[in-house]
């Protein structure tokens, strides 16, 4: 069966009861003039706008089973990890990949519907370039957005992700002139290593020799430093963005970075030699950029780039021959020790006592920035973004959770405070909200099961003991409708909630009569078990699985 179209997709969000989560079943769908759900952008997904309470979100719909469908599956497992890491929730939105998540009623027995969508923050923003042109007259501003910029690359860097198509139309910026990012078809994360890349981002920002077996991590560096050397250099001469800016880039062209020899933005770039960062100026960045272009695309990084330079210390050379020892000053000192000349016997003797100190070079320690810290611009987690989750239990019943423990290390998962259930790594609190929901369906189930052997055993009964036949008919119809709410139940019907409770109940009442009779204090602890299995299987949390079941 194909893929439904557009306008069915469409027309199917038109009734919010369509939406298989009962929170986005009570949402409100943004039109059009014509009544009809207003779409915001095309590609391979449409986005509709729908308010659920107070916040705004974007819910996609997806063109046909592309990719992107395991790609925003495996984008939806890694931020659950990441879930409380700030420095990487400052410049994306909050999403949720929901498997079922849209009806589609013209499609009844298509077994991939209720459709996959994703449901996405709405950002408020203007694009990067908007804003650029907004505050040319500002050049702190634009000095400080560097910054800003700067941070979140180095943010997505340090975390082994990549957005993989940084450019003017994918960056917004708040109204609080902060940093987020939109269209994370193209992501790379930890778990995609190995694949191919879907997309090879903007020809104005992406590196020249980029291919599509470039797929890692450092995917962002040379657009990143793009932008970068951009933003620096419209601070220091705004004109720049009337003359280059295109509607496609800042000011950066391909061909800039192809052919600078030819380009009369480098030849401007070149006469800003004012120091823009504190010790670089511009035009030494773009000669930088100029040389990466040339090279392959992880050559080099931002962060060599910016790398204060060093003093060099010119140290006189020692001459073994006739140098002392710095241990115990006997000559000839023929051997080294840290480059401190040292005798023979001295060199022995630390060599035995420290093993690992002889003559051993100092390795290079990269420092990477703590992933507690927050860069510029990221934001606290709100009372809402904490609460949000928790609001959404159900769907972890239908969907995968976690990372497999195949696609993890032990190690690597400890460094991130990680458990395993199921099979699967997952946060503290995701095993405590997972257990939740598995204890709840063994009660909801135990009861199905009881519900069907009490049917069972009514019909077994009329069968053999009813002395007439309006006896039989009553058994049976009796223990048939204990059987068919009990089976109902275990499918998580949403009919059969209402009368699986009476029907317990009144098995759970002639039950406690008979033991009551017999034994009083056995009785009042088995009213109290039937409380507790009352509240477990049929509370107002576990009643949110029905729905999505139903």
């Amino acid at each position: 069966m194909a893929w439904p179209q557009i306008v069915e997709f469409r027309n199917a969000i038109r009734n919010t009861k369509n939406l298989k989560h009962p929170q986005l079943a009570q949402g409100f769908v943004e039109t059009d003039k014509f009544g009809q759900p207003k779409p915001w952008s095309g590609g391979m997904a449409v986005v509709y706008k729908i308010r659920v309470g107070t916040l705004d979100w974007a819910l996609r719909t997806f063109q046909g089973e592309t990719d992107l469908l395991q790609t925003y599956e495996k984008l939806s497992e890694y931020f659950k990890l990441v879930e409380h890491d700030n420095p990487l929730r400052a410049y994306f939105a909050r999403f949720y990949y929901i498997q079922k998540g849209l009806f589609l009623p013209m499609y009844p027995k298509d077994p991939r519907n209720p459709y996959p969508i994703v449901l996405m923050r709405w950002i408020e923003g203007q694009p990067l370039d908007t804003w650029v042109k907004e505050n040319l007259d500002r050049p702190g501003a634009l000095q400080e957005m560097a910054t800003k910029w700067l941070d979140m690359v180095s943010a997505l860097y340090s975390a082994g992700i990549a957005h993989n198509d940084l450019q003017q139309g994918n960056v917004l910026v708040t109204p609080e002139s902060d940093l987020r990012l939109i269209d994370y078809d193209g992501m790379f994360v930890p778990s995609m290593e190995g694949e191919r890349a879907r997309e090879l981002g903007h020809p104005n920002w992406r590196h020249p020799r980029r291919r599509s077996d470039d797929f890692a991590p450092y995917l962002d560096q040379f657009p990143g430093y793009v932008g970068y050397v951009s933003l620096l250099a419209l601070s220091q001469c705004g004109s720049l963005f009337d003359t280059y800016h295109n509607g496609q880039n800042l000011i950066f062209t391909f061909s800039d970075l192809c052919h600078p020899g030819s380009s009369s933005l480098c030849k401007e770039l070149g006469n800003l030699t004012k120091t823009a960062n504190g010790f670089k100026s511009v035009s030494a960045m773009m000669r930088d950029l100029v040389e990466w272009a040339d090279n392959p695309v992880n050559s080099k990084t931002i962060k060599q780039l910016l790398a204060k330079p060093r003093p060099v210390v010119v140290q006189p050379p020692v001459s073994r021959a006739i140098a002392a020892c710095s241990m115990c000053g006997a000559k000839p000192a023929n051997n080294l020790i840290n480059n401190r000349p040292v005798c023979l016997k001295c060199y022995h003797g630390h060599s035995t006592s420290h093993p690992r100190q002889q003559n051993m070079p100092f390795k290079r320690v990269e420092v990477t920035q703590n992933a507690g810290s927050q860069p510029q611009g990221s934001q606290p987690v709100t009372k809402s973004d904490r609460r949000f989750p928790a609001d959404f239990p159900p769907l972890q019943i239908t969907t995968s959770y976690g990372i497999p423990i195949s696609a993890m290390s032990a190690v690597e998962a400890r460094r991130r405070h990680l458990v395993i259930f199921g099979k699967r790594w997952v946060t503290s609190q995701q095993r405590r909200e997972l257990r939740k929901q598995w204890w709840t369906i063994f009660l909801v189930r135990s009861i199905a099961l009881c519900l069907a052997a009490a049917g069972i055993g009514m019909a077994i009964l009329a069968w053999v003991g009813s002395p007439s036949w309006e006896g039989f008919l009553a058994g049976a119809v009796f223990g048939s409708g204990y059987m068919l709410v009990g089976f109902s139940l275990n499918r998580f019907r949403k009919w059969a909630h209402g009368p699986a409770v009476i029907l317990f109940c009144l098995i759970g009442l002639a039950s406690l009569i008979l033991i009551l009779t017999a034994n009083f204090l056995l009785g009042v602890v088995f009213s109290a078990f039937l409380a507790v299995v009352l509240w477990g299987a049929f509370n107002r949390e576990a009643r949110k699985i029905f729905p999505i079941k139903n």
